[in-house]
């Protein structure tokens, strides 16, 4: 006897006026409505492409590790290709596999022990030059700017001065602002008209060309009078082939390196962002960094040290959990597939909601909104895999995963043993931005307050 066919996921009527209404005005909001009322298999429509929402972990284990041969990029991560080229988080298939086999090994463990020093040497400087005790500052700001010198330093050996890291910074600022207009529907048509947002857009997107072409060329240059590859760059550049052929010509080059600029720094810098607002309001998570990150003496952490430091790491950790940079993904399907008993069709966008998972009372107790970086200490209770997966999961899990979390904790220990940052007594509650990465709308301002060790 055959079993039935899996029925069609349950949703909202299909008034797709109304679904992007809903969700121009509150994204997250909607999602949470949209599982609370339908469950964890969720269908709706947007415009002409059916989206299944999906947010138990078994089901995104399914979707991005169990059968990921089953699924490609979404049409929004292709979109973005309009920015980023055909880097690692764009490219499919072939292509995808090749660059990546390619990168990965410059972000190996040993590889990332070695560049701590260097990101130390950039929370240092940030943290001895920018932060005035008693002065107000935008931390969202901050620390994209720290982020994208440790990346521009640490990946492509760049140690950028004050204007080259402004330029570039507001590039990437104004790309990731008006990111989203290249989702709408006719993006080859929408990009061309003359709406502000959209000039804004075209006009960062040369910028950062330009500035990235110029770096390629000048590294090119430098690598024929006989330099010796030692950085992310070089190694982009002196690459060959499975065959021994040429590896990235100046077009690839291009697309990875303004790839990792724009992920790199966007990860760190909201992790590092949301984790300060987090601590502002939790005064004994706050002590225990502090006592924590002291015991090194004011000295900056060595990779050795980075890798002790418990509570830093669960701070950072439970901060990606409630707030989690990368808040949601989409694959699309490549051939009709069930997901949690229900039929998902071919060319279907399945999306799977980090910010959902990982806030459910089911996997993270009934306390699962307050910030308690201590559950990453204790024993872990029974608890799926992909509960948690702040960068992903699978066959395109994020190439440069242990390099975040590094990156991380040292920024937190180095800017935390010589400040702290609070909130403006009459600050409200952040509105969030949910992008390209998960923002807050207006920035972060919080007031710089200096401490010592005794």
């Amino acid at each position: 006897m055959t079993e039935p066919a899996p029925r069609p996921p349950p949703g909202p009527p299909r008034a797709v006026a109304r679904t992007l209404v809903a969700l121009a005005r509150d994204r997250l909001g909607t999602l949470e409505r949209l599982k609370r009322e339908h469950g964890d298999v969720v269908a709706f429509d947007l415009l002409k492409t059916r989206v299944v929402l999906v947010s138990h972990p078994d089901d995104v284990r399914d979707v991005l590790a169990t059968h990921a041969t089953r699924y490609a990029k979404s049409g929004s991560i292709a979109a973005a290709g309009k920015v980023l080229g055909e880097g690692l988080v764009t490219s499919e298939g072939a292509k995808h596999r090749r660059h990546k086999r390619m990168i990965a090994p410059v972000f190996n463990h040993a590889r990332v022990a070695d560049l701590v020093p260097f990101l130390a040497q950039e929370a240092g400087a940030a943290r001895d030059g920018r932060f005035a005790d008693g002065t107000v500052v935008d931390v969202d700001r901050e620390m994209t700017r720290l982020a994208l010198r440790s990346v521009a330093r640490t990946l492509f050996g760049l140690e950028m001065d004050e204007g080259d890291a402004a330029e570039i910074l507001e590039a990437l600022n104004r790309v990731v602002e008006v990111f989203e207009f290249a989702f709408l529907p006719f993006p080859d048509v929408v990009e061309w008209i003359p709406f502000p947002p959209i000039v804004r857009f075209r006009l960062a997107r040369r910028r950062l060309d330009r500035a990235v072409r110029s770096m390629v060329a000048a590294r090119r240059a430098a690598l024929a009078a006989g330099r010796s590859p030692s950085d992310l760059l070089d190694l982009l550049l002196t690459a060959t082939d499975e065959a021994g052929g040429p590896g990235f010509d100046d077009t690839e080059v291009r697309d990875e390196v303004v790839t990792l600029l724009l992920a790199g720094a966007e990860t760190t810098a909201r992790a590092l962002a949301w984790t300060w607002w987090q601590l502002a309001a939790n005064a004994e998570a706050e002590s225990r960094l502090h006592a924590e990150v002291d015991a090194l003496g004011g000295r900056a952490p060595t990779a050795a040290e980075t890798r002790a430091l418990p509570w830093t790491r669960a701070v950072l950790s439970e901060s990606m959990r409630l707030m989690p940079p990368v808040w949601i993904l989409g694959r699309e399907a490549l051939e009709d597939h069930a997901i949690g008993g229900y039929a998902v069709p071919r060319g279907a966008t399945v999306a799977v909601s980090q910010w959902l998972v990982h806030r459910d009372p089911r996997w993270w107790g009934d306390d699962a909104l307050a910030f308690d970086p201590a559950r990453f200490l204790a024993p872990a209770p029974e608890r799926p895999r992909f509960a948690y997966f702040p960068f992903g999961g699978g066959p395109r899990v994020c190439v440069g995963e242990g390099y975040a979390w590094t990156a991380g904790v040292v920024a937190l220990a180095t800017l935390a043993q010589r400040l702290r940052f609070e909130r403006p007594a009459d600050a409200a509650a952040p509105r969030l931005k949910p992008g390209v990465s998960l923002r807050p709308k207006g920035g972060l301002p919080m007031r710089v307050a200096a401490r010592s060790i005794d």
